[in-house]
């Protein structure tokens, strides 16, 4: 069984934006990814504590990690989720919106963290499932619905996935 964690990170500054475009780093150019910056703070500590908790529990103690999941510059957190999938986009009420670019806003993201062991060595991936802005900007519009959704905007939230669960 391969445990999984979903966990909505703390709001950030999203840093690079490819929910429009493809990321071309991404799967070969097929995907889709965000990159968010999270400011110093007990929200940003108690995220890093669950994934190296996480990552300790699903690796083990003694594992070097070639491409750590989270990265610490600036004093900041930054984090890189990806997806196969075209990335649902929300406002602060869990809202569907229709935007053409998120680079400098405030927003928090829903990611699936998975363990890997691949011929390089073993570490955690991400998965994108949605993205939620802090605040909609004045030309955002309602848009329908999406399959992955938020709530109101709160503080992170954690959870296990079953088995039989898919990220997406």
């Amino acid at each position: 069984m391969v445990e999984k964690l979903t966990v909505d990170t703390p709001v950030g500054t999203v840093l690079w934006d490819n929910t429009r475009e493809h990321d071309k780093y991404a799967y070969n150019g097929e995907g889709w990814s965000v990159t968010i910056a999270i400011d110093p703070g007990d929200e940003a500590e108690q995220f890093k504590t669950k994934l190296l908790d996480f990552q300790y529990n699903t690796l083990g103690p003694d594992v070097e990690i070639p491409h750590p999941l989270l990265k610490e510059r600036d004093g900041q957190l930054q984090i890189k989720a990806k997806t196969r999938f075209p990335v649902g986009i929300f406002d602060s009420d869990g809202e569907p919106v229709e935007i053409e670019g998120i680079k400098g806003l405030k927003a928090r993201i829903k990611i699936v963290v998975q363990p890997y062991d691949a011929p390089f060595g073993k570490g955690l991936s991400a998965y994108l499932q949605g993205v939620q802005l802090e605040s909609s900007p004045g030309d955002v519009e309602p848009q329908g619905s999406s399959k992955v959704s938020f709530g109101k905007l709160k503080p992170a939230t954690q959870k296990s996935l079953a088995e039989n669960e898919a990220p997406f």
